[in-house]
Protein backbone atom coordinates (compact mmCIF):
# COMPACT_ATOMS: atom_id res chain seq x y z
CA UNK A 1 0.00 0.00 0.00
CA UNK A 2 1.70 3.73 -1.18
CA UNK A 3 1.48 6.48 0.62
CA UNK A 4 -0.24 9.28 -1.69
CA UNK A 5 1.68 12.55 -2.35
CA UNK A 6 -0.73 14.33 -0.13
CA UNK A 7 -0.42 11.81 2.73
CA UNK A 8 3.04 12.28 2.56
CA UNK A 9 2.96 16.19 2.61
CA UNK A 10 0.26 15.85 5.73
CA UNK A 11 3.21 13.51 7.70
CA UNK A 12 6.18 15.52 7.09
CA UNK A 13 4.81 19.10 8.49
CA UNK A 14 6.80 20.12 11.46
CA UNK A 15 9.08 17.31 11.19
CA UNK A 16 10.94 18.05 14.55
CA UNK A 17 7.29 18.48 16.69
CA UNK A 18 6.21 15.69 15.20
CA UNK A 19 9.15 13.45 16.20
CA UNK A 20 8.83 15.44 19.62
CA UNK A 21 5.36 14.25 20.05
CA UNK A 22 5.27 10.59 18.98
CA UNK A 23 8.06 9.77 21.21
CA UNK A 24 6.93 11.13 24.36
CA UNK A 25 5.45 8.01 26.04
CA UNK A 26 1.49 7.53 26.45
CA UNK A 27 0.74 9.22 29.62
CA UNK A 28 -2.72 6.97 30.60
CA UNK A 29 -2.34 4.66 33.06
CA UNK A 30 -2.43 1.20 31.86
CA UNK A 31 -4.77 -1.48 33.09
CA UNK A 32 -4.05 -5.43 33.15
CA UNK A 33 -6.92 -7.66 32.18
CA UNK A 34 -7.14 -8.75 35.83
CA UNK A 35 -7.60 -4.98 37.30
CA UNK A 36 -10.57 -4.11 34.42
CA UNK A 37 -12.20 -7.83 35.34
CA UNK A 38 -12.07 -6.69 39.31
CA UNK A 39 -13.31 -3.12 38.46
CA UNK A 40 -16.58 -4.87 36.21
CA UNK A 41 -17.16 -7.01 38.54
CA UNK A 42 -16.84 -4.57 41.88
CA UNK A 43 -19.44 -1.80 39.35
CA UNK A 44 -21.26 -4.93 38.63
CA UNK A 45 -22.23 -6.06 42.08
CA UNK A 46 -23.16 -2.40 43.13
CA UNK A 47 -26.11 -2.23 40.47
CA UNK A 48 -26.54 -5.72 41.91
CA UNK A 49 -27.30 -3.90 45.52
CA UNK A 50 -28.92 -0.93 44.19
CA UNK A 51 -31.74 -3.36 41.73
CA UNK A 52 -32.00 -5.85 45.16
CA UNK A 53 -32.74 -2.22 47.30
CA UNK A 54 -35.58 -1.71 44.53
CA UNK A 55 -37.07 -4.95 44.68
CA UNK A 56 -37.50 -5.06 48.19
CA UNK A 57 -38.89 -1.50 48.54
CA UNK A 58 -41.26 -2.15 45.43
CA UNK A 59 -42.54 -5.50 47.32
CA UNK A 60 -43.16 -3.76 50.77
CA UNK A 61 -45.07 -1.22 48.80
CA UNK A 62 -46.97 -4.01 46.64
CA UNK A 63 -47.73 -5.53 50.44
CA UNK A 64 -48.91 -2.83 51.68
CA UNK A 65 -51.13 -1.80 49.16
CA UNK A 66 -52.35 -5.09 48.73
CA UNK A 67 -53.75 -6.19 52.23
CA UNK A 68 -57.41 -6.54 51.86
CA UNK A 69 -57.61 -8.28 55.42
CA UNK A 70 -59.16 -5.24 56.55
CA UNK A 71 -61.23 -4.95 53.99
CA UNK A 72 -62.66 -8.49 53.62
CA UNK A 73 -63.57 -8.52 57.75
CA UNK A 74 -65.38 -4.85 56.93
CA UNK A 75 -67.70 -6.45 54.29
CA UNK A 76 -68.73 -9.03 56.16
Amino acid sequence: MSITKERRSKLSFLPKQRVAIISKPCSTKHLTEEEIKQIFVKALNSLLKVKENVIARRRSLIDSICQTGKLCRKKK
